[in-house]
């Protein structure tokens, strides 16, 4: 059961690290590059890259198919730009963007008041907990919250207290404001958290709270919780203050999550780091390099970074980016690794695709080896609930499931013409 290969370990200094092409399928694509420009830049630029997105993809007013999934997500953004700077939309687009701006206004008003009730119960817990993703960004270097649209509430407790007794009392306070277990069959963890699944909670508004016990997705990257906890910053709400990761820690979490979830495709991840990076501009650069060091991190962020600085004109220093190459160029084989789990949770996470990527063809059988046969650790950091014992049995079911899911295809394209045939039938039986 092979691991990834050390591939590319004497390659020149001019050339790219191990698995770039293949880090790049985790990038957005240039189109959507497009609309993060015009939602994020401020005057003729951002008018210059509405313009070259719409140019790429007319919207035809006449209904809401067509309005992409990435609009969707940023509308509140686009609405901003459209009054900030004038884009140039179609009125279909100005109706749509306003209407939407408008929806999610009242979204976060509910979202709000439920995230209240939550920091109010937690004021008086023993216990540590720091709050991720977009509710600590929305409500620190966004312009205004209600512009980050976000799915739910995500906390993170240390492993030693998710361990004993006192995470009872958390749950319980939970409870108190509206949030209920949800059962695993109802919400089966997704393969990042596999090895040991977060904890899932529903409101009764139908909001989600995620409890995690560990930062990242994939566990071959690491945070500290003392060490975090020690930078960490308050971030006032009301009457109240809420913990989350300092500036530095979150800009790093937010990159390398970015890496390990099917998340990524909101596309929220690049306007968190943007609005970070705009924000702080006194980050230790220094300090955050040795942290990327510590953390495994170095690959993921050489890949984010680079976008950022060249994509997104974000303010990342040279400096920092050579040396994030040099040692993306020194990438262990369980860096490559982390990187394919990656890959494989986005939509362009295909086989073929990622072995159209390969750089050479040591780093095709590379990841060939790893889609076929994957190393144990690859099922240790992707299997829920992993058992050791099981391991045969997950090799078996690995090498089954192409075919499964094709004929699962296959059955479901021979059935539908039956059906739509039956559907006939019946109605002219009517």
């Amino acid at each position: 059961m092979g691991s990834v290969s050390d591939t590319g370990s004497e390659t020149s200094a001019s050339a790219p690290p191990p698995f770039a092409r293949l880090l790049a399928t985790m990038l957005p694509e240039a189109g959507q590059t497009h609309l993060l420009r015009a939602c994020l830049h401020e005057g003729d630029r951002a008018r210059a890259a509405w313009q070259q997105y719409a140019a790429a993809r007319p919207v035809r007013p006449t209904a809401g198919q067509s309005v992409s999934r990435d609009q969707k997500v940023l509308s509140p953004l686009l609405c901003d730009a459209l009054e900030k700077n004038g884009l140039p939309l179609s009125a279909f687009m100005r109706t749509w963007v306003r209407s939407a701006s408008l929806r999610e206004e009242a979204r976060y008003a509910t979202w709000r008041a439920i995230l209240e009730e939550v920091v109010e119960a937690l004021a008086e817990y023993d216990g540590h907990v720091l709050f991720l993703g977009g509710t600590a960004l929305a409500h620190s270097v966004w312009p205004r919250p209600a512009l980050r649209h976000s799915h739910g509430l995500e906390l993170w407790v240390p492993e030693t207290e998710a361990a004993d007794g006192s995470l009872q009392d958390l749950r319980r306070r939970l409870g108190r404001v509206g949030f209920q277990p949800v059962s695993p069959g109802a919400n089966r963890p997704t393969s990042a958290d596999a090895a040991q699944p977060p904890w899932q909670f529903r409101h009764t508004s139908d909001l989600a709270l995620t409890m995690r016990r560990r930062p990242f997705a994939i566990p071959h990257y690491s945070m500290d919780f003392a060490t975090v906890w020690q930078r960490r910053r308050s971030i006032l709400l009301g009457q109240r203050t809420f913990d989350a990761l300092g500036p530095a820690d979150q800009l790093v979490h937010t990159c390398v999550e970015a890496c390990c979830t099917w998340h990524r495709e909101s596309l929220n991840w690049a306007c968190d780091a943007w609005y970070l990076l705009a924000a702080a501009d006194d980050l230790p650069w220094r300090s955050l390099l040795q942290t990327a060091e510590a953390w495994h991190a170095s690959l993921a962020l050489w890949i984010t970074f680079g976008y950022l600085r060249e994509e997104l004109d974000a303010p990342i220093p040279a400096f920092v980016m050579a040396e994030l190459t040099q040692r993306a160029r020194q990438s262990t084989a369980d860096d490559r690794l982390a990187a394919l789990v990656g890959a494989r949770q986005g939509r362009r996470g295909g086989a073929r695709l990622l072995l159209r990527g390969a750089a050479d063809l040591s780093e095709w059988v590379s990841i060939a080896r790893q889609l076929l046969l994957p190393s144990p650790r690859y099922f240790r950091w992707t299997v829920a609930d992993h058992r050791p014992t099981l391991l045969p049995y997950y090799y078996v079911r690995h090498g089954l499931r192409p075919w499964l899911v094709r004929g699962r295809g296959m059955l479901k394209r021979t059935l539908a013409p039956l059906a739509q045939r039956g559907g006939r039938t019946s109605r002219g039986a009517a």
